[in-house]
């Protein structure tokens, strides 16, 4: 698995933040700084958004148990 290359974007982080807040639409600002569409924004938005928000404390994180395995009945 490589790892992400889009620390150019990161470079430009705080002025596209910066944009929302001024009013600029996701689809405004990729066409500023010449990304292929606006899904580029809005992964990058959103990915800080989940960073920011990090993990709650007393919230399990994890998988719970029984979730997506195929129940078998017992047999006697």
């Amino acid at each position: 698995m490589s790892k992400r290359n889009d620390t150019h974007i990161q470079v430009l982080l705080p002025e596209i933040k910066a944009m929302p807040a001024e009013g600029k639409t996701q689809r405004e600002i990729a066409e500023y700084y010449g990304f292929k569409d606006k899904q580029v924004v809005k992964k990058l938005l959103k990915r800080e958004r989940r960073k920011s928000a990090g993990r709650k404390p007393g919230f399990f994180h994890g998988r719970k148990a029984g979730r997506g395995k195929a129940m078998l009945p017992e047999i006697l």
